[in-house]
C-alpha cells in the first residue's frame, strides 16, 4: 500500500485522512519539526510527504519553504492539503478546500507511480462519467484499455501541466529523474516515454539508454521534451533513437497529435 508520511497544524484535515482514506493509503503522522520529518522519512520510506496546512497563518509558508528545502525530492513527492485558493511554489501538488475523498485520490494518484491508484482513479471517473451521461440522456462513450504514459521531467509545473493534458485519455505516472524512473520501472510498465531532455544530474538521453537496457523495454518508444535548439545536442539525442522531439512549452495539440502518431489513437 502507497505510504503518505502526515504533517501539518490542521489537525481536522489530517483527522479526515485517517477517517476516510486508510484503504487507499498507509498513513503515519510526524511533528512539523525538520528534524523530525527526516527520521520519519528514514524509517517510514513514504511516497509523499503531505503538510495539512492552516492557511490562516502567514508563517505556513516560511515552515513548508524550511520543511521543502530539507526533502530528499528524488525519492517522494511533498504536498500540501486543506489550503483555499493560492498555491505553493515548492509543493509538487495542492489538495484545495473542500476536501473529498474522490477528489484526494485524483490529485494524488499521478505522484504515487502507482497502476493501482491510476486504475481507481479510472473507474471512478468513469462511474462519474456515465451517470453524468446518463442524466444527460446521453449513451455513454465506449472505452477500450487505456495506454500508459510515464512523464520524465525535473519541473513540477511541467509535471502538472503534462498530467492534465493527458489524465483523461491516458493513464499517467510521473518521475523527476532517472532514479525515480528506474524505480517505477522495475515494477510497472509503460506504452510511452515523455522525457525532458536537459535534466540536472543524468540527462535525458542517458535515461533513456538505461531505461531501454531492460528487456521489455528495449523497443519502447520515447518523445523528448525540450527547449534546446542546438544542432550538437539534437544529434547527441538522436543517438537514443527517439520517435520525436516536442518543444517547450508543450503545445497541447502537437503533444496529442504525436502520441497518436506513435500509439495509435
Amino acid at each position: 500500500m502507497n505510504r503518505v508520511l502526515l504533517t501539518g497544524t490542521r489537525q481536522s484535515v489530517i483527522d479526515f485522512f485517517y477517517e476516510n482514506m486508510t484503504q487507499d493509503f498507509d498513513f503515519l503522522t510526524s511533528s512539523t519539526r525538520a528534524r523530525d520529518i527526516e527520521r520519519h522519512i528514514e524509517v517510514y520510506s513514504p511516497h509523499i510527504v503531505l503538510y495539512c496546512m492552516n492557511d490562516e497563518d502567514p508563517d505556513e509558508k516560511i515552515n513548508i519553504e524550511k520543511i521543502y528545502r530539507r526533502l530528499p525530492h528524488d525519492r517522494m513527492f511533498f504536498g500540501v492539503a486543506g489550503i483555499k485558493q493560492q498555491t505553493i511554489e515548492s509543493a509538487d501538488f495542492t489538495i484545495q478546500k473542500p476536501i473529498n475523498v474522490v477528489s484526494v485520490r485524483q490529485i494524488m494518484a499521478p505522484y504515487l507511480n502507482s497502476t493501482e491508484a491510476q486504475a481507481v482513479i479510472t473507474t471512478e471517473l468513469s462511474v462519474s462519467q456515465e451517470k453524468e451521461d446518463s442524466q444527460k440522456t446521453v449513451a455513454p462513450v465506449q472505452t477500450g484499455k487505456r495506454k500508459h504514459i510515464l512523464v520524465i521531467d525535473d519541473d513540477p509545473l511541467v509535471l502538472k501541466v503534462l498530467r492534465e493534458h493527458l489524465h483523461e485519455k491516458y493513464d499517467v505516472a510521473v518521475a523527476r529523474n532517472g532514479n525515480m524512473a528506474y524505480r517505477f520501472l522495475d515494477d510497472h510498465r509503460t506504452d510511452l516515454i515523455l522525457i525532458d531532455y536537459e535534466m540536472p544530474g543524468e540527462k535525458g538521453p542517458s535515461v533513456l539508454t538505461n531505461i531501454r537496457k531492460l528487456k521489455w523495454a528495449q523497443n519502447i518508444p520515447a518523445v523528448f521534451l525540450t527547449g534546446v535548439t542546438d544542432t550538437t545536442a539534437i544529434m547527441e539525442a538522436a543517438k537514443a533513437k527517439p520517435q520525436g522531439y516536442l518543444l517547450k512549452p508543450v503545445d497541447k495539440e502537437k503533444l496529442f497529435s504525436k502520441i497518436q502518431e506513435i500509439l495509435g489513437y
